[in-house]
């Protein structure tokens, strides 16, 4: 049971019977379209007791600090309206529109959007850029190490933070009761960054893994021999229609079993390559490529083995 030549080769119709039954395997694994919904993993909850705490904090400080963002946009607003609607020789006159070409805005309006504005520009923005720096952590990790840790979206959350900071410090009511907002909204923030950032991280790796079962499930019902599974399927249909032709080799050894079904891989897969054709000598007999020099056969023992 140890020598190859004892072995009986399949004939092309035992050959094409494996593939088929290989195909056949293939097809059934191949299943229908996966859909996203498969590929979602049962993972626990990412937000715990106390971050309900914390949202419940956070909540608070940020109507605190809204209120104080309102109040200092409203004189910011007042004094930049009065600004932009009076020339150099001009008195300012807040209570007549100006005397100026072109859509005007009142006072009410000019003040509304700046205060809108600013809230949306505060700690919201900072907790955007906050999640936008954590994300874009991979494409940064070729920098040097003193520089890795700056980019764009940092730089405007601490932008939006110094704002949120200033606002709440000229709310006219003391220090420290002033900054409790801020601190608090934008230290709570951080804690939600991480939150987003592993929600969006989990979501990220549930379309990679989607994406790649979809792509493997195109490529395999345009054409099964493809798919992964196809050359593994192909060796034990080969090996089984090799066993059923030869009583006795069920217990051969691994070698004999390759060495086995490669004989039967090469002896259908070298007539597909057009260099295999003998080249005719005057006397009309050929010489035999050399078998190292055959794509098609090298790359089957390759598979094989």
């Amino acid at each position: 049971m140890t020598n190859l030549t004892d072995l009986r080769p399949l004939t092309s119709n035992q050959y094409d019977q494996a593939r088929a039954a290989a195909l056949q395997r293939v097809q059934a694994r191949i299943g229908e379209k996966p859909e996203r919904k498969h590929f979602k993993r049962e993972m626990g909850p990412l937000a715990t007791p106390l971050d309900y705490i914390a949202l419940v904090v956070f909540l608070a400080a940020l109507a605190i600090s809204s209120t104080h963002i309102i109040a200092y946009m409203t004189r910011q607003a007042q004094t930049g309206y009065t600004h932009s609607i009076t020339r150099p020789d001009e008195q300012p006159m807040m209570n007549e529109p100006p005397a100026m070409p072109g859509f005007q805005i009142d006072l009410d309006a000019w003040a509304r959007i700046h205060q809108g504005g600013a809230i949306l520009l505060a700690e919201s923005a900072a907790l955007l850029f906050m999640t936008m720096h954590t994300m874009t952590a991979l494409s940064r990790a070729h920098r040097k190490p003193v520089i890795r840790w700056f980019s764009i979206p940092l730089l405007l959350a601490t932008l939006a933070a110094a704002f949120v900071v200033k606002a709440n410090l000229e709310s006219g009511i003391d220090p420290l009761v002033a900054l409790m907002p801020p601190v608090f909204t934008l230290g709570i923030a951080v804690r939600l960054e991480a939150l987003i950032a592993s929600y969006l991280r989990r979501r990220d790796d549930i379309s990679h893994r989607y994406l790649e079962a979809l792509k493997v499930w195109e490529v395999a019902s345009k054409d099964p021999a493809k798919h992964p599974e196809f050359m593994p399927l192909l060796r034990s249909e080969l090996w089984q229609a090799i066993v059923k032709k030869n009583r006795g080799w069920e217990d051969a050894p691994t070698d004999i079993r390759r060495a086995a079904v490669l004989r039967e891989l090469e002896r259908e897969t070298w007539a597909y390559d057009d260099s295999a054709v003998l080249p005719l000598s005057v006397n009309g007999h050929g010489t035999a490529p050399s078998p190292l020099n055959n794509p098609v056969v090298s790359g089957a023992a390759v598979v094989v083995n």
